[in-house]
């Protein structure tokens, strides 16, 4: 379970990271490159992979808590 924590966490920085990118890069070739309203429409898309990530392990957790109590 550990393995595939850190996989998720990895992949959540990366996928936000990207988006973030995209955001930056979608200003720069703006003719106005200021903070507007779409951009932060992109920066509230760019978290949404840590909250389904970090949402997905608390389940998975909480699962593996779970299974850890009722064993015998």
């Amino acid at each position: 379970m550990r393995p595939l924590s850190l996989a998720t966490i990895f992949a959540v920085f990366s996928g936000s990271t990207l988006g973030l990118v995209n955001v930056f890069r979608a200003m720069g070739m703006s003719q106005s490159p200021a903070f507007s309203r779409i951009a932060w429409i992109g920066f509230a898309e760019a978290l949404v992979p840590i909250f389904f990530g970090f949402g997905c392990l608390t389940i998975a957790w909480i699962c593996v808590a779970v299974g850890l109590w009722r064993r015998p």
